[in-house]
């Protein structure tokens, strides 16, 4: 068996409340101190993977139901959002990091307490990663959505400007400068500015969320693709292992199986001999 398949055999194990399958029948209370002190651990950082989830839960909400422009206690709402959501982050990080330091301080690598840690950590890892990439697709689909909304508001002031002058007016976050040096002659159009400034800096908030995560997003995607790899590379030598056992085995019972006929062919050969040699003795004896 492969040891991804072993942990995932472990992280059933564990979740199913089996940890004295792995641990073995006379296990001490020592390791089942320690097993208690892991499922703690590992609790406390999937919940806070939890509140990143349920954060980008809520925040999606919010902004499907106010697809065009936000309110002020909304757009608070999704700053004390993305804030509980970048606080998790940190400490599901430095977690981790704890967690980390505490498997290399295992010295048996083969044993149960280290086999246990691992899977949650790298389960961990690998949850964490998912989430972070679940908060940062959503933010760039709002930040998308909330962009063609404004371009559309531009256009309605400043009707010769193209698609692409829209978007490298918007990129270079001097819209105000458009604003205050365009002609405004009524309410209405005052009213238009006043609401492109307004979505301009949501869209700029949204950005700004979307790089904090991003940068978040990259750092354990670094980390948790060097641990595949490490992974993947143990799993390929031990599978490489494997077949050279298979292929040594199957090499073996063929060498077996090979002797046993020679065998059997130089017995009835010493046979025949035998019974030539009766014969010319018969022969000559007459």
């Amino acid at each position: 068996m492969s040891p991804t398949k072993d942990r995932l055999n472990d992280l059933k194990k564990i979740q199913n409340g089996e940890v004295s399958v792995l641990l073995g029948v006379g296990a001490s209370d020592k390791q089942t101190t320690d097993i208690n002190t892991t499922l703690t651990r590992v609790d406390k950082i999937r919940e806070n993977i939890e509140i990143i989830r349920h954060n980008t839960l809520v925040s999606d909400s919010i902004f499907q139901s106010n697809s065009f422009k936000l309110t002020a206690e909304l757009q608070d709402q999704i700053d004390s959002l993305f804030q509980s959501t970048t606080t998790a982050s940190y400490k599901i990080n430095k977690q981790l990091k704890e967690f980390e330091n505490e498997l290399d301080k295992i010295i048996e690598k083969s044993s149960a307490k280290y086999r246990i840690n691992q899977t949650q950590y790298n389960t961990l890892k690998g949850d964490f990663r998912k989430a972070l990439a679940e908060s940062s697709s959503s933010l760039e689909i709002h930040r998308n959505n909330r962009k063609n909304v404004l371009k559309k508001c531009l256009k309605l002031v400043h009707e010769e400007a193209d698609d692409e002058q829209l978007e490298a007016l918007l990129d270079s976050n001097k819209l105000d400068v458009f604003t205050e040096n365009h002609l405004v002659t009524t309410e209405e159009a005052r009213r238009q500015l006043h609401d492109i400034e307004e979505r301009h800096e949501e869209l700029l908030k949204i950005e700004k969320n979307l790089e904090e995560v991003m940068g978040l997003f990259v750092t354990i995607a670094t980390l948790v693709d060097q641990q595949q790899e490490l992974v993947d590379r143990v799993e390929f030598h031990a599978s490489s292992a494997t077949d050279y056992v298979e292929q040594g085995t199957h090499q073996l019972k063929k060498t077996i199986r090979s002797k046993k006929k020679w065998n059997k062919r130089k017995f009835y050969f010493i046979i025949a001999i035998i019974i030539l040699l009766l014969i010319i003795i018969i022969i000559l004896c007459l």
